[in-house]
């Protein structure tokens, strides 16, 4: 009897923390492009100079991936709010403490990415996939 009860336990916790999670709504998710511009920052002696960069942002169900380059960063993310058709994003870097504020608009299909200084914002918009259709002989 002892081992069922906590075999039901154990299920409904599981079922209850999975419910739990967050997910974004399909009218946001999707594929986002943009460009990094360049810029420059103090780094003890000397000005380093960083040239722009490509980014790429997937938003998915439960999930968000972020290209920089060749760089790809997986992570947890936290909705902070939605409003006017605008969503509020927390996303949290991989191998870091540190979080990136993403801003996704719906009404204009773009982000707006904030992260770390120097990194400047920067501005992506949604891609638009089309489905090819093959030609039935």
């Amino acid at each position: 009897m002892h081992l069922s009860f906590s075999f039901i336990l154990a299920f409904f916790l599981l079922l209850s923390s999975n419910g739990l999670s967050q997910k974004i709504k399909w009218k946001y998710r999707g594929e986002y492009v943009g460009i990094i511009p360049a810029y420059s920052f103090h780094s003890g002696n000397e000005y380093i100079e960083v040239e722009k960069t490509d980014i790429q942002i997937k938003l998915r169900k439960r999930e968000i991936e972020i290209t920089i380059g060749k760089n790809i960063m997986k992570g947890d993310f936290e909705i902070v709010k939605e409003e006017n058709k605008t969503l509020y994003i927390n996303f949290k870097r991989p191998k870091d403490y540190g979080t990136e504020k993403i801003i996704v608009s719906r009404k204009k299909r773009e982000i707006i990415r904030d992260s770390f200084y120097p990194q400047p914002k920067c501005i992506l918009h949604r891609t638009k996939k089309r489905r090819i259709y093959k030609k039935s002989a």
